[in-house]
Order: C-alpha cells, then structure tokens, then sequence
C-alpha cells in the first residue's frame, strides 16, 4: 500500500525527488515496446532526451522537465525493474576485473651497465 502523501515534493537536498511512482497497470510493452529485459535496456539506452521524457510521461504519467538523461534512463529502468530505486542492479561490465595490467615493470634491454 502506498503513502497518500507525495514522498520527495520537501525534498532533503538530495539531487533528484523520489516522488514519481510508475503508473500501475501500463505494460513494459506500452513503454518500450517490449518485454525483454535486454530489450528494454537497449531501448533505453538508444533514446534521446526527447524519447526518454516521452517514455518517463507514459510510464509515470506526468511530464517532467529534466534535462538530466542519467536520471531519465535510471528512473525508466526502475519503472521497468530492472534497478531498485536504492541502489542498481548488477549487470554487465559492471565488476572488477579484466584489466590490463601487466607489463609496467622497467626494461630496458640493451647493454649492461659497465
């Protein structure tokens, strides 16, 4: 059940209010055309600031001014499930790892010192 007060209108200086809630009922389909998690993040990551205030209209249903796409895209990934609004979900390329270390070490190669 949620609270019948609008949580983030007072804000406590956090960047970005947490007063929109995804409107129940709206299929992912309507949002972004599909289903598929994978799908879904392709789409999101493919808008522009306009399709991305488009898409935050129908899954939210109000309008929002931010030109903040990071927070559009975040915001259209929670509405989706696929991040908690806490914290984000792993996904790929996310970790450590990989890296490209090796080799730093001196050399030079050449003569020995006399």
């Amino acid at each position: 059940a949620g609270s019948p007060s609008r949580a983030g209108e007072a804000s406590s200086g956090r960047a970005g209010p947490r007063a929109a809630q995804p409107v129940p009922g709206v299929s992912l389909v309507e949002v972004f055309g599909t289903d598929d998690p994978r799908g879904i993040a392709r789409a999101v990551a493919a808008c522009g600031q306009r399709e991305l205030q488009a898409k935050f209209q129908v899954a939210y249903g109000k309008t929002t001014t931010s030109n903040n796409n990071t927070w559009l895209k975040r915001k259209l990934l929670e509405a989706a499930g696929l991040r908690s609004a806490r914290g984000k979900a792993p996904g790929p390329g996310s970790g450590g790892g990989g890296g490209s270390g090796g080799g730093s070490g001196g050399g030079g190669g050449g003569a020995p010192a006399a």
